[in-house]
């Protein structure tokens, strides 16, 4: 008699792409993404069932059983499973949109829910950057910005499931500027796109990197100081360019961090990729 494979599903929803993998538990089997709709939530979900069909009928090609499905997504989900802000994906907000998809899917299969860069940052603790460390901090910069706390290899919610909400994190009192409006503002609401232009060498384009990187620098500060982790792991699509900001941001937390060991925290990038919020999921 053949045994029957268990394999486990993981998604990771961001503001452009959702992205799925089949994996062991160890290794990717299979992986396919599509684009994230914005439109309504019937799109939604239909799309939704495109990215994971590939993966379903490979496991079914293959007699393997699926085992659950983990999905991380850019917004704070309170411990019932709804989600309760998601600014990328507004007409999420107030549903439990993991029993939603197990409706519309037909599967009996639990689904469980997490803010994306908690995936981000259980992948890189269990397999990449952070593997050797008990005491992580994680900062996904991509569409938006995003933050996560592990310590002892647990994430830590909150007592409300919206801890580390880094993006809220007030970075001017006079102005009442967040960090994620601070981000927005510097890149035009499109990094990738300025991004593109410094790298082709676009002087105000540069500028704009070097004052955020010295606005990441001042989070990393306050992070240092709040939580003093060993290391600090930075993922995210604007990493790519990270040549133009993370030098300057690694130099703001050494100026400006209160003493020693805080001065010497580890600041490094991920290094699973961007298939990373999908295998934490």
């Amino acid at each position: 008699m053949t045994r029957i494979k268990h394999y486990r599903l993981g998604l990771d929803i961001g503001g452009t792409k959702m992205l799925a993998v089949l994996f062991t538990g160890h290794k990717i089997i299979e992986s396919f993404k599509v684009s994230t709709p914005t439109d309504n939530f019937d799109h939604f979900l239909t799309m939704i069932k495109a990215v994971l069909t590939p993966l379903l009928d490979k496991a079914q090609e293959n007699n393997w059983e699926i085992v659950g499905l983990g999905i991380g997504l850019p917004g704070s989900i309170d411990n019932d499973g709804r989600v309760e802000v998601c600014n990328n994906i507004p007409f999420l907000n107030g549903v439990k949109i993991g029993e939603k998809i197990q409706q519309f899917l037909n599967v009996n299969w639990p689904i469980m829910l997490d803010n994306d860069t908690n995936c981000f940052l259980k992948a890189e603790s269990a397999m990449g950057a952070a593997k050797n460390f008990d005491n992580v901090y994680g900062m996904i910069v991509g569409t938006g910005i995003g933050g996560a706390w592990l310590k002892n290899k647990k994430i830590y919610h909150g007592a409300h499931g919206a801890a580390n909400e880094i993006s809220e994190m007030l970075i001017d009192f006079s102005s009442g500027i967040k960090l994620e409006q601070a981000f927005q503002k510097l890149s035009q609401n499109n990094a990738h796109q300025l991004a593109n232009e410094a790298l082709l060498g676009d002087e105000l384009a540069k500028a704009n990197f070097q004052e955020i990187g010295k606005m990441l620098g001042l989070a990393l500060t306050n992070v240092a100081h709040l939580f003093d982790p060993e290391i600090i792991v930075i993922g995210g699509g604007v990493t790519a360019a990270s040549e133009l900001f993370l030098d300057t941001a690694r130099q703001y937390l050494v100026d400006n961090a209160s003493h020693e060991n805080a001065k010497k925290i580890k600041v490094v990038l991920a290094k699973l990729g961007e298939e990373t919020g999908a295998i934490g999921a």
